[in-house]
């Protein structure tokens, strides 16, 4: 799952690369339609800002599935030491 996630998270930040780099172009190239320019801008933006979050939900899912395995760890470990005891 945190393979797919942060997959997902590299196409996300190539394609707000991408966005942004069409909104630089578009800006160049718009001067008489600024404003589609300023848009593409905008959104580009706004792809770059979503791309940072979902990289950085991969690395909260990466960091809570960690605490998972230590935890299940922990728990085979105490289960050997009540078995040990019984």
């Amino acid at each position: 799952m945190v393979g797919r996630v942060s997959a997902a998270a590299g196409r996300m930040q190539d394609s707000a690369r991408s966005l942004s780099h069409s909104a630089e172009h578009s800006g160049r190239e718009a001067d008489a339609s600024g404003r589609a320019g300023a848009d593409l801008q905008a959104v580009a933006a706004s792809a770059e800002e979503l791309a940072a979050s979902v990289a950085e939900i991969t690395r909260q899912v990466a960091e809570g599935a960690e605490v998972a395995r230590a935890a299940a760890a922990e728990a085979r470990a105490t289960d050997g030491t009540v078995q040990g005891l019984a």
